[in-house]
């Protein structure tokens, strides 16, 4: 499983709950987490997605050597079985852009089947992704609080984050218009058809799901920030990344 952390989050510490000792199913143990770091505040949506697609490479399908601990009899070095790609909030925008320029150039190389990016395979599950951008004013909630003082500096810092992520942004559109039109053709990998959970209400971002996407639902009573942490009592995001979906109760 990667991860990919939204605005203002930090590589593990937006994870850590993924990471504990409380999953609830033996898959979980059986699965290895990559937590993907960046600066949200500086770095570009199309330059992270970029990066993403360059050194995943390194860790799937197969592990380097090294790199995960071993047991008493050691650890087999066979490649995944699969792939799950998790975005929350702006990482699952990021994850997103990442998927559609790797068909995209996949598809402009020949399609070769040798060389076919373990990132169009992929299971994508996003937690309230920025896909339509953030809300107006929403986004300061993550941080302000009302103080004027760090909107300004806040503001001056990720210039280039609020821009991307305002409604109709060329980064927005496009990646949208990629992401259908790719999505709609015969062959279409997996990973271009998202499973998508919200928080009910999100008020740091705009609940719009591309046409192509596989399934979207939301969680009421959960923050955008809280979607995504399982905790005692909520494990409905464990559940919706391993199956893809948020059981209801009958």
């Amino acid at each position: 499983m990667v991860f990919v952390h939204g605005f203002g989050g930090r590589c593990t510490h937006s994870w850590s709950t993924f990471a504990d000792h409380s999953a609830p199913s033996t898959w979980w143990w059986e699965s290895d987490l990559l937590f993907v770091g960046y600066r949200s505040m500086r770095d570009g949506v199309v330059g992270v997605a970029d990066r993403l697609r360059r050194e995943l490479p390194s860790f799937v399908p197969r592990p380097p050597d090294g790199l995960l601990g071993t047991g008493p009899k050691g650890r087999d070095r066979e490649p995944y079985e699969e792939v799950i790609l998790v975005g929350h909030s702006l990482g699952g925008l990021i994850v997103r852009r990442a998927v559609a320029d790797s068909t995209q150039e996949w598809i402009n190389r020949g399609r070769p089947e040798h060389d076919r990016p373990a990132l169009m395979d992929a299971k994508v599950r996003l937690f309230s992704p920025a896909s339509a951008g953030f809300q107006p004013n929403g986004w300061l909630s993550l941080f302000t609080d009302g103080r004027t003082d760090l909107v300004a500096r806040l503001t001056r810092a990720m210039a280039t984050t609020f821009m991307e992520l305002q409604p109709d942004s060329k980064v927005l559109v496009c990646t949208r218009r990629r992401t259908e039109a790719l999505a709609l053709e015969s062959s279409a990998p997996s990973a271009l058809r998202a499973h998508l959970v919200w928080a009910n209400p999100d008020r740091v971002v705009i609940t719009e799901r591309y046409d192509t996407d596989a399934y979207s639902d939301s969680i009421d009573g959960v923050s955008h920030r809280g979607v995504c942490k399982p905790v005692p009592g909520f494990i409905a995001p464990r559940t919706f990344v391993e199956i893809g979906s948020v059981p209801r109760e009958r």
